[in-house]
């Protein structure tokens, strides 16, 4: 008779339990409660989430963040989809993207912070759903996030309309942009080069 998962991630558990105290075997162990994750991740997504935490906290104890940052992305999911904690989900994409950026992993960054950041727009546009983190200033990280996210999907113009006397065209200074409007009139009506008057 096949075990539920519940069942099998206990079992997975328990095999951790004795790589760790008795073989001394922690990269064993953790490997083992990846598979006790994916046993609970359906029928018991909390017992899910807490033994995927003891892997990745024993994988950046190691310092391996690429793997850590894999696993923490996984995580995210898991409270975003199966747990429906979007708290929870934030927090943990952000900290996926920066294990992620720190290890060069561009590609990945670039996934992890579309993901977050359109969670949050998703936030913005619905306010009453919101379940954000409770401090109101915004980490320079999720700053950063957001607005990495708004370049990637206007390729700049968005901070280019909030910040238009920073933006000037090549060939162009800025004290051209600036020519009073009766200037312009008169310049206008003034013929080109060639012509007679």
């Amino acid at each position: 008779m096949q075990k539920s998962g519940k069942e099998a991630g206990q079992a997975f558990e328990r095999a951790a339990a004795i790589q760790t105290n008795n073989l001394k075997e922690p990269d064993d162990a953790a490997q083992t409660l990846t598979e006790a994750y994916k046993s609970y991740r359906k029928d018991e997504p909390e017992d899910a989430a807490r033994v995927l935490e003891q892997a990745i906290h024993h994988y950046t104890l190691k310092g391996n963040f690429r793997r850590a940052a894999t696993h923490k992305q996984s995580l995210a999911e898991l409270y975003e989809v199966e747990l429906g904690d979007q708290k929870r989900a934030m927090e943990a994409y952000e900290t996926a993207a920066g294990w992620f950026e720190n290890d060069n992993a561009e590609a990945y960054v670039y996934i992890v912070r579309l993901t977050w950041c359109d969670m949050l727009m998703r936030f913005v546009l619905q306010p009453s759903q919101q379940t954000l983190p409770q401090d109101r200033r915004p980490h320079r990280s999720r700053r950063r996030l957001l607005q990495s996210h708004i370049q990637l999907r206007t390729g700049g113009e968005e901070l280019d309309k909030q910040q238009p006397h920073e933006v000037v065209g090549e060939g162009v200074s800025s004290e051209s942009r600036h020519v009073p409007s009766r200037d312009r009139r008169r310049r206008r009506n003034e013929p080109s080069h060639g012509e007679l008057p």
